[in-house]
């Protein structure tokens, strides 16, 4: 394909550690491919797959014009592939095969890019970038001892994790997350957002309360880190583990204690019961993996009821930080 027909694409991830210019064949004729292994999954990349020399990061390219030294890295399998995200705000970069061509290409997620919709763009599916069959989640300690305790009608338990294990939870859902809540409760469904973070984390939000209905376990303790986006109102942040970078949680914190204390009772009473959620990203889920007919099947069931918000369009636009 000549030069002429491509467009260049600026990305950068949420913080702006990390900016980058791409030329592509324009997205609406080329859109960008998901992968169904167990890691892309869970981070829900949108691939592209340009050369090397398409590609000119301009803040952050470290030691290898990839991010290499500046971003965290998470390898898989054979070690030879490095799933590039940012320690900061925990945005996928996209995976960097190590000891490759000069002019490889670069498995880059297209969740970073600027004024892309890709809601209108969709995707294809690409054959799975790391072995099929070989993971297997790691598991909640505590699982089984609440596996052992029954659950009113209407609610399940599910299990879900990072991909490498150091953070690991189960959700008791108030409902099944292929169908809706009560009408009279907020966030009563599965919710994919396209605010400036939620589109590059690949955000599918369940709403449990309170928020006791989630167990985590974090080993060691810090691998659950939080960010608070500079450009939010620091009322809540996203929760991912360090070590692979997966997304898990918000982190609902709600206005200043000093605030938030000298109004008067009754709204303290429900700035705490709003605050008393724990939102859950459905694709840490074990049964978004589809191991099973089964689990492949409730993952389309949700899906297809996911409720899409264009958050993008409501309040301040997200401004690249410097």
């Amino acid at each position: 394909m000549t030069d002429t027909k491509l467009k260049t694409y600026e990305g950068n991830c949420h913080c702006g550690a990390i900016k980058f210019s791409v030329a592509l064949p324009p997205l609406e004729s080329a859109p960008p491919a998901s992968c169904p292994c167990s890691i892309c999954t869970k981070k829900g990349y949108l691939f592209l797959f340009p050369p090397k020399s398409a590609l000119a990061v301009t803040k952050g390219g470290g030691t290898d014009g990839l991010g290499g030294g500046v971003l965290a890295a998470y390898t898989v399998d054979d070690k030879q592939a490095e799933h590039r995200f940012c320690a900061t705000c925990a945005m996928p970069f996209g995976i960097v095969r190590l000891g490759a061509a000069p002019d490889s290409s670069v498995a880059l997620n297209a969740r970073m890019l600027q004024g892309v919709d890709l809601w209108v763009l969709g995707d294809s599916e690409v054959p799975a970038l790391h072995a099929a069959g070989a993971y297997a989640p790691p598991a909640f300690p505590g699982l089984e001892a609440l596996a052992a305790v029954p659950l009113p009608a209407g609610e399940k338990l599910y299990p879900g994790s990072c991909h490498c294990g150091a953070v690991t939870f189960a959700l008791t859902s108030p409902w099944l997350l292929d169908d809706a809540g009560p009408a009279d409760t907020e966030n009563n469904s599965v919710a994919e957002c396209d605010c400036s973070t939620c589109i590059r984390h690949a955000g599918f939000y369940t709403y449990p309360r309170p928020a006791s209905r989630v167990a985590v376990a974090a080993a060691p303790p810090d691998a659950l880190a939080t960010y608070f986006s500079a450009q939010g109102n620091g009322f809540g942040g996203t929760q991912f583990c360090r070590v692979c970078g997966c997304v898990l949680f918000q982190h609902i914190v709600g206005p200043p204690a000093a605030r938030v204390a000298a109004l008067p009772p009754h709204v303290q009473a429900r700035i705490r019961d709003k605050c008393d959620v724990r939102p859950v990203q459905v694709r840490a889920l074990d049964f978004v993996l589809g191991r099973t007919e089964g689990e492949r099947a409730e993952w389309a069931r949700v899906r297809a009821t996911v409720k899409r918000e264009r958050a993008s369009a409501e309040g301040k636009a997200y401004v690249v930080p410097e």
